[in-house]
């Protein structure tokens, strides 16, 4: 409801309270009120309560606003739209736990743009800039409503997918790395194609300790991160477990 709307609720509400209290004194006293005793019962409240509300009103909608503007700047990445670091690995503990006790999979995810350096060195950091958010547009635009998805640092995210198979897994991400790879960023006249790479973990074991089995999982997506890069990028592997 926005300020306006909210002020022509508090004044009508106000109306209907001084009448009732009007009403109340008649019925107490036993007195009767005359046609202006109840003109002034109106119109009192008709003009005092749009002014005194509309600032009070208007500070809880700034006050509001700001606590949103707050909680964005903690939880989120300013560039790309991703969970930041912090605010991502917290929240992921939580869902490793729930996984545990429920005993589903889960799988962590990390993605890293290919020779991501070659391009600011090329363009720029602000062509790079756009890069980054291009990349954080089109993950989220192709994740789930289930995922998660953060950013782990510079050129780096972290991904996780719940309520799926490995097959379901390996195919939102492959959608993800074709969408990249597709992709271009337009910068100063130049057309900026760019790739990433995947690495793959599932929750085939578990810890006892949610933080140990998170470092466990981002250990084991990131050697095969590695292993996606020494492929030849722009691939996804997922991390082979040996007993």
């Amino acid at each position: 409801m926005g300020l306006k709307k909210t002020v022509l609720v508090v004044t009508i509400l106000s109306i209907l309270s001084s009448l009732i209290v009007a009403e109340i004194i008649v019925i107490i006293c036993g007195k009767q009120l005359y046609l202006y005793n109840w003109i002034i019962t109106i119109i009192i409240p008709a003009i005092v309560a749009p002014v005194m509300s509309y600032f009070q009103v208007k500070l809880i909608f700034e006050i509001d606003s700001l606590e949103k503007q707050v909680r964005k700047l903690v939880i989120y990445d300013q560039l790309t739209g991703a969970f930041n670091r912090s605010f991502f690995l917290e929240r992921a503990k939580d869902i490793i736990s729930t996984a545990k006790h429920e005993n589903k999979w889960i799988y962590v995810i990390m993605m890293d743009l290919d020779k991501f350096k070659n391009i600011n060195d090329r363009y720029g950091h602000q062509a790079g800039d756009l890069v980054l958010q291009k990349a954080g547009e089109l993950c989220r635009k192709h994740l789930r409503k289930a995922d998660y998805f953060g950013r782990y640092g510079g050129e780096e995210f972290i991904l996780i997918l719940k309520d799926c198979d490995q097959k379901e897994a390996i195919k939102v991400i492959e959608r993800i790395r074709m969408s990249i790879s597709n992709a271009q960023v337009e910068h100063e006249n130049h057309n900026i194609i760019f790739t990433a790479s995947f690495g793959i973990s599932s929750s085939q074991i578990f810890a006892d300790d949610p933080q140990e089995n998170l470092s466990m999982l981002i250990k084991f997506a990131d050697q095969a991160l590695y292993e996606a890069k020494n492929n030849g990028r722009n691939c996804s592997v997922v991390y082979q477990y040996t007993k």
